[in-house]
């Protein structure tokens, strides 16, 4: 479960050092030692299979072939121990499927001196030395013969060793990501400036008849927005691509000039700050009522563009779903 910041909170976090580091899920490749192991049995098993397949009568010495045979049955007997640790189905299903072909093949094998005794292979060198010719190229000479199969076997396994020797783990890791200054700043900005309007919207639905001290929380909130946006606009100065960004909210604002000076929030025209003149006489005008629920009311589109807006630079700029972060919303 990815851990749980407001955002404010995740902001003053990073702040201490502008960086934060925290455990995020990292899809690794992970060795599995025990395939790993066993492909090398595979490959040396694989490597006698192959050296009895190109047996031929005539030119193998029967002393080469018992060599051969030697090998064939010490290394198949290594890859079985190996074997005992392996857990994937694939390989388990494959390893048993030769196991049976071999035990098929018991009378044929016993003839040249193999024989199998408690699940293992023995290489009896007096039976091999009376062994007939004919009973040797039963078994090793043509394309479905005995080694001609057991290399196929052999083939496959090899390939399924090479496919699951590596898997794909998904870890927890403790990363570092480190964030530009003047950017954090920007966004503690904005978060101020969000939290504001949702509060401004809280109050909406009381604007048409309000108290004293609503009204005075009104103008607090109205004070504060302005201060806010102020603090954003000086920061988004700093930073070329802040400062880019930024452009889309005074596009918004001056967009709804007339209903913000309606409620007593002037933009400067020479700057483009923002100032903040209202009184109580102002709460009993229809047009300071009306402007006020076109920008602050629930779902009004210059409220929720402004959250929306500041919610975005956020994302773009501290990327929560990159260090494992979950947003929750401090001002419900």
């Amino acid at each position: 479960m990815a851990i749980q910041f407001t955002t404010n909170d995740l902001c003053s976090k990073i702040k201490e050092n502008y960086s934060y580091t925290g455990p995020v899920q990292k899809k690794v490749l992970e060795v599995d030692t025990n395939v790993q192991n066993l492909k090398k049995d595979i490959e040396e098993f694989h490597k006698t299979v192959r050296s009895l397949k190109k047996y031929s009568n005539g030119l193998t010495t029967k002393s080469k072939l018992e060599r051969q045979l030697s090998k064939f049955v010490k290394s198949y007997n290594n890859m079985k121990k190996t074997s005992d640790s392996i857990t994937k189905d694939n390989l388990k299903n494959q390893l048993t499927e030769l196991d049976e072909f071999i035990g098929d093949n018991k009378k044929s094998l016993e003839k040249v001196g193999i024989k199998i005794l408690e699940d293992k292979l023995n290489f009896d060198e007096d039976i091999f030395d009376t062994t007939e010719e004919k009973d040797i190229e039963s078994l090793f000479v043509g394309k479905d013969s005995f080694i001609s199969r057991v290399n196929k076997f052999m083939r496959i396994m090899g390939k399924s060793a090479d496919d699951t020797e590596y898997d794909v783990i998904t870890r927890k890791i403790n990363k570092t990501t480190h964030y530009d200054k003047e950017k954090l700043d920007f966004v503690n900005s904005l978060n101020g400036l969000n939290g504001v309007v949702l509060r401004l919207t809280d109050v909406s639905q009381n604007i048409q008849s309000m108290d004293t001290e609503q009204k005075e929380v009104v103008k607090e909130y109205l004070t504060y927005f302005k201060d806010k946006y102020n603090d954003a606009l000086k920061k988004s100065n700093t930073n070329e691509d802040i400062e880019n960004s930024f452009d889309k909210m005074k596009e918004l604002c001056k967009e709804n000039e007339g209903n913000l000076s309606s409620i007593g929030l002037i933009i400067n025209i020479d700057d483009g700050t923002m100032n903040v003149n209202i009184t109580d006489n102002d709460f009993n005008n229809t047009t300071f009522k009306d402007a006020y629920t076109y920008l602050f009311a629930n779902n009004a589109s210059f409220g929720s563009s402004i959250s929306e807006y500041c919610k975005n630079v956020f994302d773009t700029i501290i990327k929560p779903d990159k260090i494992g972060v979950t947003i929750i919303n401090e001002y419900i």
